[in-house]
Parts: structure tokens; sequence; C-alpha cells
């Protein structure tokens, strides 16, 4: 991890490191391994209930987005003890991952 932060900071400004979104970093984090990033988020379900967690959805969403269909180099897996409130997240049209896939494993 230390090579890394070494190469991020050849390749960005450090007033941005401090500033830098989400989508960019797993981009950056992309460029330097060429390898696929598997983002791994327990319990997060706990993220509806405030606003900064709702905003932490939306951010992986776009970070999905950009990442997901420009390089197929990050895959998420979300996980949570509750299925129930976990299926919400991709059932209600008002959640960040409304109709995404959702594959629910084993407890």
């Amino acid at each position: 991890m230390k090579r890394y932060r070494e190469l991020a900071k050849e390749f960005l400004p450090s007033e941005l490191h401090s500033h830098m979104i989400l989508s960019c970093a797993l981009e950056i984090l992309y460029e330097l391994t060429e390898k696929m990033t598997v983002l791994i988020v327990d319990e997060v379900v706990s993220a509806l209930a405030t606003d900064d967690g709702m905003s932490l959805l939306l951010a992986l969403k776009s970070a999905r987005d950009v990442l997901g269909t420009q390089s197929n180099s990050l895959r998420m897996v979300f996980a949570d003890t509750d299925h129930e409130k976990l299926s919400y997240l991709v059932r209600d049209s008002q959640q960040a991952f409304y109709c995404s896939s959702l594959i629910v494993a084993p407890s």
C-alpha cells in the first residue's frame, strides 16, 4: 500500500489528496494496479439512517457507474444481516442501487 500512496502522490497535486472523490480514488487504484477492485461494504443498511450514509451510497453508485462500465474494474459486495432491508436498496426507486442485481448469500 505504501508503494501505491507514493505513486498517487506523483499523479496528483498534494492539495487534492484530502478532497479526492471516491470514484477518482478507485480509478487511480485501478490504473496503478491494473487489477479489478472488489469493494466489500459490511452493515450497509446502517447507511440508510443518515444523510452521510446516503451520500456514501450515491458516491458508490457513481463510482460503479464510471468504473464498472468503463473498464470493468470495480465490483461491490454489500453485506448485512437484515436481508429484507438489504433488498430495499435495489427495490425502492428512491435508492441509489435501484434495479441492481441482488444475490442473497446463505447466512
